[in-house]
């Protein structure tokens, strides 16, 4: 409650058409109160990564995008779900049809002829009206040896791309595993690396292990036949941005002030001509009283709260807050 009187409160004194975007971010499960005055929102989802398998396997895919707009009552509140870590889980908001799946878990190639594969595949956004991409499938491990690279989650600008798949073992040391896919932007992130090769005959043992996929919604890197494990993709991430607009522009001057303020029934303004027409709105954006004269008029009836005030003549266009007790 305390976050919508003060989203409402700083819409009322920003008087450069009143707007106010405030986007808040999700990466665990909650829910979001739509604040007073808000009609529309703008979601962004990214679905979580899938998990890298071990012991020569793929990569996980990246997870899903989709953005959208929606409209929205004040006072609703909405069930935020942010895919988890645990396999590649899905991210949405209860009741507005938007989802951003995850990315599949890599698997593991067990039989002969050991050729590379194993990539889970990319997670998808569905729902969005502006825009649904996919994540990257992860790239493909070798049993035993090399693990494949995550793939890249969805974003704003496109789909995550694939994660690079390993080569074949050549009987050498220092092989390395597949690199991880690109993000499709922001907020999407890259695909982990996948693990090389890593045996206790080979002079360097620093062949990079496999590396977790970057926030939010990078698939995780696969692991290697010899004690690397696969590790997780990244969490996924949710988006929810809004505005207020009264409609009302404003040249603020000092020449004419309202009073008194707070006010319990009567408005008056000062250094009148005589030709000024006054628009009184409220909180959400709605026209409570409009005409001349407002000093003629009576208010006790109007609910306490926050209004502004608009008085305009052909030379003045300014808006004040004012306060009903």
């Amino acid at each position: 409650m305390k976050e919508v009187i003060l989203s409402a409160v700083f819409a009322l004194l920003t008087f450069a058409g009143f707007a106010q975007t405030s986007p808040q971010d999700y990466t665990v499960d909650s829910t979001f109160t739509v604040p007073v005055g808000v009609t529309s929102i703008t979601v962004e989802l990214v679905g979580a990564g899938g998990k890298g398998i071990n012991n020569g396997g793929g990569g996980g895919g990246g997870g899903g995008y989709a953005k959208g707009v929606y409209t929205v009552t004040p006072g609703t509140t909405l069930s935020i779900t942010v895919g988890s870590i645990s396999g590649g889980s899905t991210s949405a908001i209860t009741g507005l049809g938007i989802q951003a799946t995850g990315g599949a878990n890599g698997i593991s190639l067990t039989s002969q002829p050991y050729m590379v594969g194993g990539g889970g595949a990319g997670g998808i956004g569905s729902g969005g009206t502006i825009s649904n991409f996919a994540g990257g499938n992860g790239g493909g491990g070798r049993w035993t040896y090399f693990g494949g690279g995550g793939g890249g989650a969805a974003g704003s600008n496109g789909n995550g791309t694939v994660g690079v798949s390993t080569i074949n073992w050549t009987g050498s040391c220092n092989e390395p595993g597949g690199a991880g896919g690109a993000s499709g932007g922001f907020p999407g992130g890259d695909g982990g690396k996948g693990a090389g090769y890593n045996n206790g005959s080979c002079t360097s043992q620093n062949i990079n292990p496999a590396a977790i996929g970057v926030d939010h919604g990078g698939g995780g890197g696969a692991g290697n036949g010899n004690g690397s494990p696969g590790v997780d993709g990244a969490a996924g991430f949710v988006r929810i941005s809004w505005g207020i607009n009264t409609g009302i522009a404003s040249t603020p001057t000092a020449r004419t002030t309202t009073f008194p303020n707070p006010f319990t029934n009567k408005i008056n303004v000062s250094n009148c001509t005589g030709t000024e027409h006054y628009t009184l709105v409220n909180v959400v954006g709605e026209i409570v009283w409009s005409g001349p004269d407002i000093d003629q008029q009576e208010f006790s009836s109007l609910s306490k709260g926050i209004y502004l005030l608009r008085i305009a003549t052909d030379n003045i266009d300014l808006v004040q807050r004012i306060i009903k007790q």
